[in-house]
């Protein structure tokens, strides 16, 4: 039967080949970067779409009863095109996710009311609603604990 060896940083088990020092040497500014990318990957992607559909997107502005659905099309746009490139950048990450935060409240308070929908359309609203929710909480503890070492400007 193969041996283990244990030590004050991890476990060696020759039996599974998995060295647990290894997995205590994970890098925090290394998983900083990573959360930056993939907590922001979705902005971009939906700022894209509000562009290539800009006709749509002032129309659900206005569908919202937004004052100036225009200009509020645009800042919509804008925060997500422009804020999360600083976050992966890691310039002003703070702040640049300080107002994906409150873009995320106020988008979400807007366009996912699950509470107002029923039958097939409630369970979509509801899973948008919370995966926001979740969305913030992320930016939250990434805002919390900083852009780590691999930022432009850290």
């Amino acid at each position: 039967m193969p041996s283990s060896e244990s030590t004050s940083t991890g476990a060696v088990s020759a039996a599974h080949g998995f060295d647990m020092r290894a997995a205590s040497a994970w890098n925090p500014d290394l998983a900083l970067l990573i959360a930056r990318i993939l907590i922001v990957a979705i902005f971009p992607i939906a700022g894209y779409l509000k562009l290539t559909g800009w006709a749509g997107t002032v129309g659900t502005m206005e569908r919202y009863g937004l004052p100036l659905p225009t200009v509020a099309a645009a800042l919509a746009t804008a925060a997500e095109l422009i804020l999360p490139v600083l976050v992966i950048l890691g310039i002003w990450t703070r702040q640049a996710l300080l107002g994906l935060i409150l873009f995320t409240v106020v988008a979400t308070l807007l366009a996912h009311r699950f509470w107002e929908f029923e039958g097939a359309q409630w369970f979509p609203q509801l899973a948008n609603f919370w995966k926001n929710v979740g969305l913030i909480g992320g930016m939250t503890v990434v805002s919390a604990f900083g852009p780590g070492r691999y930022a432009l400007r850290p």
